[in-house]
């Protein structure tokens, strides 16, 4: 695949001002007059959208891709090498489905080159692209991990405010969880519908009480799909739908920094920044950091999902009944927690408070969801 026909290379003046003014720049490579860069060398791949036709009251989202980079390429390089490329702004298909199977492609060959897609888009319909680019690589089941203050499943005129509705439905052949919802911006038909599904969910109150339970649902994800309406408006205002309410910056950068160490992640997006609502570029801000973090998260993938290798240590609780023992491995070098969910050694992300749980004679959740979306 020549990217070269697909990407729009950064403009010039765009680049004179990072290259004047970007210390992140000099540890990575940019797609502008002078070529596409030897990206099949690289561990990450920055991929601009600007198609904006997803969305109807988000206008404005086409420019968030360049203003993003004016702020993370000016962070300083973190604990260790990297090796990123740029490869530009996606040209927009004929049609919006156009530009969606662009996307896919572009996932499903960098993929196979084993380079990671970093995604900077627009609407948030995109994220299934993402699931596709995945599936058509390794014909394998996709998870896909939403961090939304919303479930979109209801359209008002965008495609990206009713995306959902199809995979609730189950026409869509694609796992889903779903992180920092607000009760009150979801219909409880729609909730009711998740949790009969099995699907894991955690509204913004439960990540708030204890923002380590969201790192296992990353974990076990393929695909992340961040919405940056899930920030509350004092720290990312540029969304047109912001709220008062929603996680908070640190918050924030803690789930890219989480979803960046899961191993078995392969892509990531993040959707939704539009730089006419952000007078002052405290969300493009927001956003450059929140992927530095995920950067930072991804060179210290550690897990090599060898459950019976000495790097694990295994810990059975007898829970009686039903459930019978319930085995847990803990990896010695990043502390993380799986689960035994059946006879099969199908293992699954936990956390400790999973296994505290079994110690006390209870069946996480967390089992009791994955051992039912397996029947």
């Amino acid at each position: 695949m020549d990217f070269a026909l697909l990407f729009d290379p950064l403009e010039d003046e765009l680049c004179a001002e990072l290259f004047t003014d970007a210390a992140y720049l000099k540890e990575s490579q940019v797609y502008w007059s002078e070529g596409m860069p030897k990206w099949e060398e690289a561990d990450i791949a920055l991929v601009g959208v600007v198609d904006n036709r997803g969305t109807h009251r988000n206008k404005g989202v086409e420019k968030g891709p360049d203003e993003f980079r004016k702020k993370f390429f000016r962070l300083k390089r973190g604990t260790g090498p990297i090796k990123i490329v740029d490869l530009g702004n996606l040209k927009p298909g004929f049609a919006l489905e156009d530009t969606r199977h662009r996307l896919a492609e572009v996932c499903e060959t960098l993929l196979s080159h084993k380079v990671f897609p970093l995604v900077i888009g627009t609407s948030h319909d995109l994220s299934f692209s993402l699931c596709e680019g995945v599936w058509q690589e390794t014909e394998k089941q996709v998870n896909l991990v939403n961090v939304d203050s919303r479930i979109d499943v209801e359209s008002y005129g965008g495609e990206e405010e009713g995306f959902l509705k199809g995979l609730l439905e189950g026409s869509l052949p694609y796992g889903y969880a779903h992180l920092a919802h607000q009760g009150y911006l979801v219909e409880g038909n729609v909730l009711r519908e998740v949790e009969q599904r099995n699907m894991e969910l955690f509204r913004l109150g439960d990540l708030r009480d204890d923002l380590r339970e969201a790192e296992p649902v990353l974990r076990g994800s393929e695909v992340m799909a961040f919405d940056m309406s899930a920030i509350r408006k004092a720290d990312a205002p540029g969304h047109a739908d912001a709220l008062p309410f929603g996680l908070t910056s640190e918050e924030a950068c803690k789930l890219a920094w989480y979803a960046g160490q899961a191993d078995k992640m392969k892509v990531a997006g993040f959707f939704g920044y539009n730089p006419r609502l952000d007078a002052q570029g405290q969300t493009a801000w927001q956003l450059a950091v929140m992927v530095w973090y995920f950067v930072e998260g991804f060179y210290q993938r550690t897990d090599d999902f060898r459950f019976q290798s000495e790097a694990y240590a295994r810990f059975t609780v007898t829970i009686g009944g039903a459930s019978g023992d319930l085995t847990f491995y803990r990896h010695a070098r990043s502390g993380k927690w799986w689960v035994e969910v059946d006879s099969v050694h199908d293992v699954i992300p936990c956390s400790y408070a999973d296994y505290e749980m079994a110690l006390q004679g209870s069946v996480p959740d967390r089992w009791v969801r994955a051992n039912a979306r397996k029947k």
